[in-house]
């Protein structure tokens, strides 16, 4: 008698997982997707953040969102939108920069830099 008290409580089980199963995506939600933060164009820094230039990185490397105000640029061509590290679209006001990339805001969203910032980082561009 108790083998067929464990075979019915197997067999139970079994009925109800088999059940249970194709519910079970129901309970879980949606499926786990990237957030899209960087499609568009990066007019204003309302949109999607910008760097804060009190940041401890962004101080570090002299970041400014206007390059003419730094000291410390070398060469007046100097702009984030002509660096290597710059990955914004032509004509953009904002776009994501490399040395900032793993910076985000508490909605999860990549901050971006002015284009026509600049910090010590710069490099230029290759053709």
């Amino acid at each position: 008698m108790p083998n067929q008290v464990n075979r019915r409580f197997f067999v139970k089980l079994s009925v109800m997982s088999l059940a249970a199963a194709p519910l079970g995506h129901l309970l879980m939600g949606k499926p786990a997707q990237a957030q899209t933060t960087r499609s568009g164009r990066y007019d204003s820094p309302k949109q999607i953040p910008g760097v804060d230039m009190d940041d401890e990185q962004a101080k570090a490397l002299y970041y400014v969102e206007d390059a003419t105000k730094s000291p410390f640029r070398k060469s007046d061509g100097q702009f984030c939108h002509n660096c290597m590290l710059y990955s914004g679209r032509e004509g953009s006001q904002w776009g994501p920069c490399a040395i900032f990339s793993y910076r985000a805001n508490k909605y999860n969203q990549a901050l971006v830099v002015n284009a026509n910032g600049w910090c010590r980082s710069w490099g230029p561009r290759s053709a």
